[in-house]
């Protein structure tokens, strides 16, 4: 048997004989068919997108003696009874990137499926090295005529023909923003605490057409994109969990021109007399309700006033996220300010715990640290002191 990978562990028995093949710069492609149920898997090879001592090979295992070494998440079920790990090599290494895309097909009989699995279920999953964990690839194509599941990529390890016993949406991700970056966008956005496993990034020059993709697999918290121009564009962020489950899209609208408002700036939208501060923070665009007339007294940077608005459109001055949230210079506390001028400190219920800070309550409440406003004394004491705001308990 051939030796373990990181990450792996190969201890289950071949479903069928080990089927190398050498695919020189003519290109080809090689199969592998399973013993224990008649699945196959194939990778196809373009001219050209290997050196000439490039081997691809394809090994089937026995699903359930992998899946006792790697188990399945409690979101995916087998689908088939067989693993497959299709490598490729070049002088004893294996061989990482390609310089076009592979194409994967994995047959299967119906007849052979997983007790209780119908085919229209059936999904792809990869084995990732990194996290030890499978998830679904759902960019792959299930086609229940010719009883195929095919898919393109430009990298190789383990897959298997899995089924998601989880078909729940999960949440969408919070506190999306978009900002201009040197050449292009930076989009900044929050994750879901569970169900989760990336993000999926989708774009268009206008709201309803914002379906091009662009990023198929995202697993931190921001993006560049920079291959955008000077026009707005649209991006929708989808999670995807582990089974493939897609939440629903969470929309910004990317504008160049917002680059050129600074911290600090005064807008105020076409169609409106409400006059907002601007604040930018984390990769992320903030904007606060200015609530007295005399503002530019606090400020005397400000004055006068009203010739430092900035009369703006009204989509922009909706692209920036809504703050009420300062704290006087040089303390911690965090106030939240209503309209009514009062300000109200937020605290939680375990705040007076040694260790308890907030945090996760803060962040589940939809709030944002970066949102924080850091105001005069001034300003602060302008505002009348109202009832304090104690958010919902939750383990930090």
């Amino acid at each position: 048997m051939r030796r373990a990978r990181r990450g792996w562990s190969l201890r289950a028995r071949l479903a069928a004989r080990n089927t190398p093949g050498s695919k020189e710069r003519s290109g080809g492609s090689v199969t592998e068919t399973a013993a224990n149920d008649g699945s196959t898997a194939t990778v196809s090879v373009e001219p050209e997108t290997t050196s000439a001592d490039t081997s691809f090979t394809v090994e089937t295992y026995i699903a359930s003696e992998v899946f006792n070494d790697n188990p399945l998440p409690s979101g995916l079920d087998a689908g088939t009874k067989a693993v497959y790990d299709i490598v490729a090599t070049a002088g004893g290494e294996n061989v990482e990137t390609f310089s076009k895309p592979l194409e994967l097909t994995f047959s299967y009989l119906e007849n052979n499926l997983s007790s209780g699995v119908n085919e229209g279920d059936l999904r792809l999953a990869v084995f990732d090295e990194v996290e030890s964990n499978w998830y679904v690839l759902e960019d792959a194509v299930v086609n229940t005529s010719t009883n195929t599941i095919s898919y393109v990529s430009d990298h190789l390890t383990r897959f298997a023909i899995v089924r998601p016993a989880d078909i729940i949406r999960p949440s969408l991700p919070t506190n999306v923003a978009a900002v201009a970056v040197s050449g292009g966008a930076k989009l900044s956005w929050q994750n879901p605490p569970t169900d989760f496993h990336h993000v999926r990034i989708t774009r268009g020059l206008t709201a309803q057409d914002a379906g091009t993709l662009i990023a198929g697999d995202v697993r931190g918290t921001s993006y560049e994109d920079i291959s955008v121009s000077n026009e707005p564009v649209y991006y929708n962020l989808v999670s995807v969990d582990l089974a493939g489950n897609r939440s629903g899209p969470a929309m910004v609208l990317f504008d160049p021109s917002l680059s050129s408002y600074s911290d600090g700036d005064l807008l105020r939208g076409e169609s409106t007399s409400e006059v907002w501060i601007i604040h930018n923070s984390g990769g992320k665009m903030f904007k606060r309700h200015v609530l007295f007339s005399n503002f530019d007294t606090f400020y005397p940077h400000l004055a006068l006033f009203w010739s430092n608005v900035k009369v703006v459109s009204d989509s922009t001055v909706a692209v920036y996220s809504l703050s009420a949230w300062i704290r006087l210079d040089g303390t911690s506390a965090v106030y939240e300010i209503n309209d009514d001028n009062t300000k109200h400190w937020i605290t939680c219920a375990d705040d007076s715990v040694t260790g308890q800070d907030c945090a996760n309550e803060w962040i589940l409440s939809g709030r944002d640290f970066d949102g924080v406003y850091i105001v005069n004394s001034t300003e602060f004491n302008s505002y009348v002191s109202g009832p304090t705001v104690i958010m919902p308990d939750v383990a930090n």
